[in-house]
């Protein structure tokens, strides 16, 4: 899940709705699971990136994950 700071934030600041686009980091490899409860709470989230430590083995694929995000958010 989000670090509890970021879940504190979301709640505060009412932004919910207004979150399209999530990044994520992980250093114990890819956070599906954090992705996973970010769609269920921001109902127009669009798009995501879920990054792994670049230590870890997950992280070869780190950079096709970025590129891909970085096309879907249009930037």
């Amino acid at each position: 899940k989000p670090a509890p700071a970021m879940n504190t934030f979301l709640l505060k600041y009412e932004i919910k709705d207004k979150v399209s686009a999530v990044f994520t980091f992980s250093g114990g490899g890819d956070n599906d699971k954090c992705i996973e409860y970010l769609s269920k709470i921001l109902p127009n989230m669009k798009t995501e990136v879920a990054l792994a430590d670049r230590e870890h083995k997950l992280a070869e694929k780190n950079n096709e994950k970025i590129d891909s995000f970085i096309k879907k958010i249009g930037v």
